[in-house]
C-alpha cells in the first residue's frame, strides 16, 4: 500500500506544474488585425507578451496553445499592406493630420480612413484658453487631448 502512496506523490509532483498552467490572449488567438496581449503561468510564475512588428511588413502574433498545456507561442505573420502598432493594417487604414501632430498655435484637421470611408476631426476652443487637438496616435488612428493656451484660444489653435 505504501508503494501505491508513493506513486501517487510523485505523479502529483510531476503533474502539479500543469495543473497551474494557464494562458490568456486579449485578441483571442492569431488574429493579426487585432493588438493583443498574451498572458501565462507556469507554476505560479506569470509572463507577457505583447504582439509586436518584427519588421514594418512582420507581424510577431502571440498566442495560447491549445489543451492539455495552454502554453503560450508564438508566430510571424506577413502583413498584406504594413504592420503597425502591433498589428497588421490594410491600405485603406490610415491617418493623416493637416497640422503635423500636436501643435497648439495651428488649426488642424485629422482625417482617419477605414474601409475607403473618412472620418475628420477639426481643433476647436472648448473655452477661451482651451483647445481640443486632434492628432493621428500610431499612424492609424486618429485621437484628441484637451491643451491649455498661454493666450486666448480661437479658430481652433492658440494664440
Amino acid at each position: 500500500m505504501n508503494k501505491y502512496i508513493l506513486g501517487f506523490l510523485v505523479l502529483g509532483v510531476i503533474l502539479s506544474p500543469l495543473a497551474f498552467a494557464t494562458c490568456t490572449d486579449t485578441d483571442g488567438g492569431i488574429v493579426p488585425s487585432i493588438f493583443g496581449i498574451t498572458t501565462w503561468y507556469v507554476g505560479l510564475n506569470m509572463y507577457t507578451a505583447n504582439d509586436t512588428c518584427f519588421t514594418s511588413a512582420v507581424l510577431s502574433e502571440q498566442y495560447c496553445t491549445g489543451f492539455p498545456f495552454f502554453a503560450h507561442a508564438s508566430t510571424n505573420v506577413s502583413c498584406d499592406y504594413r504592420c503597425l502598432s502591433g498589428r497588421c493594417i490594410n491600405a485603406s487604414e490610415s491617418c493623416t493630420d493637416t497640422d503635423g501632430g500636436i501643435v497648439k498655435n495651428v488649426t488642424g484637421t485629422v482625417t482617419k480612413w477605414i474601409g475607403g470611408t473618412p472620418s475628420s476631426y477639426t481643433d476647436y476652443c472648448t473655452g477661451n484658453y482651451t483647445l481640443r487637438e486632434y492628432y493621428c496616435n500610431g499612424g492609424y488612428n486618429a485621437t484628441s487631448t484637451i491643451l491649455n493656451c498661454t493666450g486666448l484660444c480661437s479658430v481652433g489653435k492658440c494664440n
